[in-house]
């Protein structure tokens, strides 16, 4: 069985594709979709605000939404 996927892709944000490509689905629309996978927040995004914000616009959406939150190395060393 595949998962119906809505991909919301964004901005320059295209790292998304090289993780659904791992994961059987099918595409489909918003409205027909099991999940959305969103790239609204860009890798190596460590602004709370900004996450939160994000996280917050899908509070009114029915769908469940997954949402890779995937700092780099740098960012990391940064927060120590």
């Amino acid at each position: 069985m595949f998962l119906k996927l809505f991909i919301e892709s964004y901005g320059d944000n295209n790292w998304i594709d090289n993780i659904v490509k791992y994961i059987p689905h099918i595409s489909s629309s918003i409205d027909d979709c099991d999940y959305i996978i969103t790239s609204k927040i860009p890798w190596g995004c460590i602004n709370m605000q900004y996450i939160q914000d994000v996280l917050n616009s899908y509070k009114d959406n029915s769908k469940k939404v997954i949402v890779f939150l995937v700092p780099t190395v740098m960012n990391l060393l940064m927060c120590h």
